[in-house]
């Protein structure tokens, strides 16, 4: 039906359920950003013009997104009681 062009993959990103690369056009070398629709199941190109600057912000948003993760699952996710001898009740932060 559609006849896409073969696209050389440059750089790729996995923010959560997300997916993004970064890709070339091996005939004139031009390059854009695409991301990966899981309604289609097909890549759909997202950016076009400054291709550097957006890449270089999503390469800087999935350091981010992947230290916060791993910093919410280093904290302790069981609540002290007062059932339990020894032990001091923990509020909830607000």
């Amino acid at each position: 039906m559609w006849q896409h062009e073969i696209l050389d993959v440059v750089d790729e990103l996995v923010i959560g359920d997300c997916k993004w690369r970064l890709v070339e056009n091996p005939r004139n070398k031009k390059r854009s950003i695409q991301s990966w629709s899981t309604l289609s199941k097909s890549w759909s190109t997202v950016y076009r013009y400054k291709i550097p600057e957006h890449w270089e912000w999503w390469k800087n948003y999935a350091t981010k997104a992947a230290l916060q993760t791993e910093k919410s699952n280093n904290k302790r996710s069981i609540r002290k009681t007062n059932d339990v001898r020894g032990t001091k009740k923990v509020s909830k932060r607000k």
